[in-house]
Order: C-alpha cells, then sequence, then structure tokens
C-alpha cells in the first residue's frame, strides 16, 4: 500500500490593500455627517415648536378666576351629595339641609354656603324626573347675573 504524498502547502492568499484615501475623503465624510446632524437638530425643534404652539393654541383657557374654579367644583360635590340622596331615599331632598343625616355622608353641618358667604341655591325642575339646579350667585352677590355659577354648568338656571 502506497503512502500518500504530501501535498505542497497552499498559501493563503493576502487580503486586498486598501486603496490609499484620496486627499479630502475623509473631511468630506466628517461635513456630510455634519450637515446630516444639523438637519436632524432643525426638523427636531421645528417639531417641538410645533407641537408646543399648537398645544397653546388649542387648549381651552379657562373662563373662570381660581375662587370660581372652587365654587363650581363644590357644587359638583354638592350634586353628588344630592344624587347619593336619591340613591338612598328614591326622592330628591326638599331641601339641602335634609343632606345632613346620621345615616348619610355629607360634608357639611347645615345648607352649604358659597365662597362670597351667600347660601346655595337649590331648585327642583323635576321631582318625577329627579332634576335639579344648585347656583351660586358669584362674586357680585347678585342673582341673575353673567357670573353666576351653576350646576349643571350647561343647563340654565331658570
Amino acid at each position: 500500500m502506497a503512502t500518500p504524498s504530501p501535498t505542497p502547502a497552499t498559501s493563503v492568499p493576502a487580503a486586498p490593500r486598501k486603496p490609499a484615501p484620496v486627499p479630502g475623503q475623509k473631511r468630506a465624510r466628517h461635513l456630510r455627517w455634519t450637515r446630516i446632524a444639523a438637519a436632524t437638530t432643525v426638523v427636531g425643534l421645528a417639531a417641538f415648536v410645533g407641537l408646543a404652539l399648537w398645544k397653546i393654541l388649542t387648549s381651552k383657557p379657562s373662563l373662570l378666576s381660581s375662587q370660581e374654579q372652587g365654587c363650581a367644583d363644590f357644587l359638583d360635590g354638592i350634586a353628588k351629595q344630592v344624587k347619593d340622596y336619591v340613591e338612598k331615599r328614591g326622592r330628591l331632598p326638599e331641601t339641602l339641609g335634609d343632606l345632613r343625616h346620621p345615616d348619610l355622608a355629607s360634608t357639611f353641618d347645615a345648607e352649604p354656603w358659597d365662597c362670597w358667604n351667600k347660601p346655595i341655591e337649590y331648585r327642583i325642575v323635576d321631582a318625577a324626573k329627579q332634576t335639579f339646579r344648585l347656583r351660586s350667585t358669584g362674586p357680585d352677590l347678585k342673582p341673575d347675573t353673567a357670573d353666576d355659577i351653576h350646576w349643571p354648568a350647561d343647563q340654565p338656571w331658570r
């Protein structure tokens, strides 16, 4: 049996050499990326400013002062207590003073007053439908003026 003859060692071809950089090629690449980064920054800033302006222009300014808003929130709380009264009793209370009862969760001791030291007005619109209205006379302390605060806000007092 013949032994195989050794094969001559094959040489591994060398990796191709990179061509020498053309003068200014590195600088041109740097300038290209600088332009891309600048354009991206400008587009991002423009988008941010546009979004901020859109948010400012589309937001509804509050027409109520903080004191008036607090009174509107107070009327919302009273309306919730009236609705709780209706759930437990099956009818609307005759006065807001009726909300103060040991078996009812009420946050005031007597009939509620607004932040201008005037009593909150309560009116039953339709007892059968259990609809009612609440009103504060507002900062001018006069009823039926433009600064009156109503609950529900989208319904007239009368």
